[in-house]
């Protein structure tokens, strides 16, 4: 059975079982191990795969993938400032080590303060305020008056 068409799936393309798929073939996953994209190409075909119900992937055309796009300056710049967004404590300004958990919606030490944490009340816990940042950072806003 391997590589003949299991069944017409959604959207009327060919669905094929789980590592049965004609070669040439490929997930998004495996066109990214290859450093391939599929281009714009709409999905040849599927796999139908059972994880706590049926699953689907749709297949693309290897041969009508190009090659990843680079990363350049600006998209590293995005990337940073993205990340260093998810970073910033609404609560209190900081940039800090550690995302910002959305469950939460602050940091560490603004959930310990908030809890009355000693070590927090006395200021052993509070960072020093930097001088300077470094150029590759962005400006670390003040911290609030508590």
């Amino acid at each position: 059975m391997h590589g003949e068409e299991y069944e017409t799936g959604p959207g009327g393309i060919p669905t094929y079982p789980k590592r049965c798929a004609p070669e040439g073939l490929l997930t998004r996953r495996q066109l990214r191990t290859r450093g391939l994209r599929p281009n714009g190409h709409d999905p040849v075909a599927q796999i139908r795969y059972w994880r706590r119900g049926w699953q689907y992937a749709y297949l693309y055309d290897a041969s009508k993938a190009a090659p990843v796009r680079p990363m350049t300056p600006g998209r590293w710049r995005s990337v940073a400032a993205m990340l260093a967004a998810r970073m910033t404590c609404p609560q209190c300004g900081w940039l800090r080590e550690e995302f910002i958990p959305p469950s939460v919606g602050h940091c560490t030490h603004c959930t310990c303060r908030a809890y009355g944490c000693k070590a927090c009340d006395t200021g052993a816990a509070r960072p020093e305020a930097p001088d300077q940042n470094p150029p590759d950072q962005p400006t670390r806003p003040p911290m609030m008056a508590a």
